[in-house]
């Protein structure tokens, strides 16, 4: 008895101390998952760095941004021939904040504009994806709980579409873009859980509808009125969701039809909705001269679908939702427990990821903002996969299932992101290095280069001239496309000549990729009955025969084993 009770006292002492380092075992434990799902992250987004023989910026539109941003830190305006109505290249995207993060490296470390830029391009992505994985986690804490958050910052590391929009390199605006949809998606959720007192009025719903407003307005002038459109489709989407849930609620309580309104417009927090809507139709007065074109670029994508050219504003396919891989497993559950609770958080996580998946059937590129929404159902999945192995018969044989998923999953993610940097697509090549060091060296400064308009942000950017078409900033058109095309299928010389004095370019320039791309071209052209493969007399098929001549009309003036430049003679 005496022991008994002597042990009992101790226990009563040792409590304190044992429950300070429970508390800092549990905080070691979380800080080293958080910074090994960080170094992970940071692993994937840069693995492509290792692979020297592209370029490192990684798609299209990420040499355009560079190149502006260099424009920017070396006080240069943009090209006087810049066309007045290319709004869609001419924004920011991350630009400007490049320049500035670069202009302070370049004044501490004492580097070039280019060095100093570089490295910006290298550090800032990754760094954009670390504070999106903290908010995800962050979120997925305060809406579910800590085991959900975690597995929810497990999914975002391992997402492909977070991995590339966040990838050393990938300049364009969506991880920016990405981030300020999160912040007014969550700013306007929240807020029904804000306690703001002002003179006895609770004041936190005008909070939240104005920093939707604010993020809405740096997605305009990140990426014009688009990013701006998905921020409100999240909002709108919610608001009408939870309006009709709480009214179906009201109904089978047999609730009087004015106090189911009343309750379901403030469940659904009306004054947010009532600030966002308000603010957002005083700047469609205010922008109203842009109506058209916006409307045209709203029928270009309804109905084009998946048959338009431009592969971000195809249609979503069966690829895109394949790209999920292993992740779809625990979103399936996580959608599933979401239609099954019908519980405030997993209504706003379904609401954000339904309502830009819809939207992304006319416009793929579009999915990749729902990236939050799905990472934080696939935690939601991954939990309910936890409490199914710990529980019920083979509870070893579960835990054991699930201990080599997860391995798995990390595996499935490495392979994809390992050949990211190899798309000749995505990053200009060795041979493409060669030719744009040519141009950049070798060509006058004024000259105008003809090629497709994949490859025009290259020759902008790396080469330094000036091309006749690109993804946006010169645009294209399918006047343009159509000559462009005539003028690698022609098979008279001077027929070709006469199509690039037309449009005053001085070199042309072919890519042996285009071979296997020959019946796109001939569409481009007009021509519906295009052949098998391209006839060994068209002007790309000849230019990379080493007996090319020209006919005295053009010359080539570098080849290598995949690019042709060829030069117009006066």
């Amino acid at each position: 008895m005496l022991l008994g009770s002597w042990l009992q006292r101790a226990s009563r002492l040792l409590e304190p101390a044992t429950s300070r380092l429970a508390g800092i075992s549990t905080r070691w434990v979380l800080f080293t998952l958080g910074a090994s799902l960080a170094a992970y992250a940071v692993f994937l987004r840069c693995l492509h760095l290792l692979n020297t023989q592209n370029h490192y910026l990684l798609s299209p539109d990420s040499y355009f941004f560079h190149w502006l941003a260099l424009k920017f830190m070396n006080g240069e305006a943009r090209p006087i021939d810049a066309p007045p109505d290319a709004i869609w290249a001419l924004q920011s995207g991350l630009a400007y904040p490049l320049a500035y993060i670069s202009k302070g490296i370049s004044s501490v470390f004492g580097l070039t504009n280019v060095e100093s830029l570089d490295l910006a391009s290298k550090v800032v992505p990754p760094v954009l994806g670390i504070l999106l994985m903290a908010l995800v986690y962050c979120t997925g804490k305060r809406i579910f709980d800590r085991r959900i958050a975690l597995f929810a910052a497990f999914a975002w590391v391992i997402m492909l579409h977070p991995v590339f929009i966040t990838a050393a390199g990938y300049i364009d605006r969506d991880a920016v873009s990405l981030l300020l949809i999160s912040l007014g998606a969550l700013s306007f959720y929240f807020a029904r859980h804000w306690r703001i007192n002002i003179g006895g009025r609770e004041f936190g719903w005008l909070g939240a509808g104005l920093i939707v407003l604010l993020m809405e307005g740096l997605l305009y002038l990140q990426w014009h009125a688009i990013g701006a459109m998905l921020l409100l489709a999240v909002v709108i989407a919610y608001f009408a969701v939870r309006f009709l849930v709480r009214y179906a609620e009201g109904v089978e309580q047999e609730l009087p039809l004015k106090t189911r309104l009343h309750t379901s417009l403030k469940d659904a927090n009306w004054r947010a909705f009532g600030v966002v809507a308000g603010g957002n139709l005083l700047a469609a007065a205010v922008f109203i001269s842009e109506a058209g074109e916006w409307l045209s670029f709203g029928q270009l994508m309804l109905s084009a679908g998946g048959q338009i050219d431009v592969s971000e504003l195809a249609g979503l396919g069966l690829i895109d939702i394949i790209s999920y891989g292993l992740l779809l497993v625990p979103l399936g559950l996580g959608l599933y427990l979401a239609w099954k609770k019908h519980e405030e958080g997993y209504i706003f996580v379904a609401c954000w990821l339904l309502s830009l998946l819809v939207l992304s059937l006319f416009a793929r590129r579009i999915l990749v903002f729902a990236a939050p929404a799905v990472a934080l159902l696939a935690g939601v999945g991954f939990s309910g996969m936890w409490d199914w192995a710990r529980k019920g018969g083979y509870r070893e044989l579960r835990l054991a299932g699930l201990a080599i998923f997860l391995p798995l999953m990390v595996l499935a993610a490495y392979i994809p992101v390992d050949s990211m940097g190899r798309d000749p697509i995505a990053a200009a090549n060795q041979e493409w290095q060669e030719a744009l060091a040519y141009m950049r060296e070798e060509m006058p400064g004024d000259a105008v280069v003809m090629t497709r308009w994949t490859y025009g942000y290259w020759i902008l950017a790396i080469g330094e001239r000036k091309p006749f078409m690109d993804n946006g900033f010169y645009g294209y058109d399918p006047a343009r496309m159509r000559d462009v095309a005539l003028v690698h299928i022609a098979e008279d010389t001077s027929q070709a000549a006469a199509l690039m004095e037309k449009h005053g370019t001085d070199y042309l320039v072919f890519w042996s990729r285009d071979l296997d791309y020959f019946s796109s071209i001939y569409r481009d052209a007009g021509i519906s009955d295009a052949p098998d493969s391209l006839p060994a007399n068209t002007l790309i098929v000849r230019s990379f025969g080493e007996d090319f001549t020209g006919d005295g009309v053009l010359e080539v003036k570098f080849r290598n084993s995949e690019v042709v430049i060829v030069e117009l003679i006066d």
